[in-house]
């Protein structure tokens, strides 16, 4: 058990085994996964988290992938929620790409040389990864486009919405997400007082509801049109075609 939150090592096979993790990845292995991942533990996703591991967000958990500057600053280049994964560590001679935990909760780890392994003989799984990891590269360069081009304001309501997206809590409303301003000014490269701004534009149109460390969506139909065209640009590639694994469609 791990954190205090874990179900254990063999219940947690046990769980992937009959596909009940709820992170995608994990679950479209089916029987299969129990085999291929037998070091599989659940723990409680609360901060960064170590090398050497490939990790499955359930839902209701994010992660972030953020990139750690000289000065130490970061800017976010993924979320990650329970349609994906972080495969393992990557090759990054800098030592600058970083796993952080967004929003805490459940999630699933194995070692990563194990998932490599799994990945080889389980053959859907290969092209899904790649697939991914190509989703994941897009969305990174978009997001390079809409911090040049995009106002503050528009690129605020994008981030709340694909975080309550990728949190399971985009139609549901209201949305509550436990962000700060600091957090949201570190992850979109802004000073905190553009990001206060920022939010008290939305806040006064009624969108949202910022309250003790909280951001509630009040408004998610205005809060999509205040937002960038990179929402739609983003669901238009979720709806993509996607690898298949056991039949089913793969999504980031």
């Amino acid at each position: 058990m791990l954190g205090g939150f874990g179900v254990g090592q063999s219940e947690a096979s046990a769980h992937a085994g009959n596909g009940v993790t709820g992170n995608r990845f994990l679950d479209l292995l089916g029987g299969a996964a129990a085999s291929l991942l037998p070091g599989l533990e659940s723990f409680r996703a609360h901060a960064g988290l170590s090398a050497g591991w490939a990790v499955f967000p359930a839902p209701g958990t994010v992660l972030a992938r953020v990139l750690v500057l000289q000065d130490g600053r970061i800017a976010q280049a993924a979320l990650i929620g329970a349609a994906g994964l972080v495969p393992g560590p990557r090759h990054d001679p800098l030592g600058r790409d970083r796993i952080q935990t967004l929003i805490p909760g459940l999630a699933f780890r194995v070692p990563a040389e194990q998932f490599a392994q799994a990945a080889a003989h389980f053959a859907p799984l290969a092209p899904a990864l790649a697939e991914y990891e190509l989703a994941q590269l897009c969305s990174a360069w978009h997001g390079l486009a809409c911090a040049a081009l995009h106002p503050v304001e528009q690129r605020l309501a994008h981030w709340l919405l694909e975080v309550a997206s990728v949190a399971g809590q985009g139609t549901q409303p209201p949305v509550e997400l436990p962000v700060t301003q600091a957090m949201l000014a570190g992850l979109l490269g802004l000073r905190r007082t553009t990001v206060t701004r920022a939010m008290m534009a939305l806040e006064q149109r009624g969108l949202i509801l910022h309250r003790r460390s909280r951001v509630r969506i009040l408004d998610r139909q205005g809060l999509l049109q205040a937002a960038c065209e990179c929402h739609d640009t983003n669901r238009q590639r979720l709806a993509a075609p996607r690898a298949m694994v056991n039949g089913n469609s793969l999504a980031t």
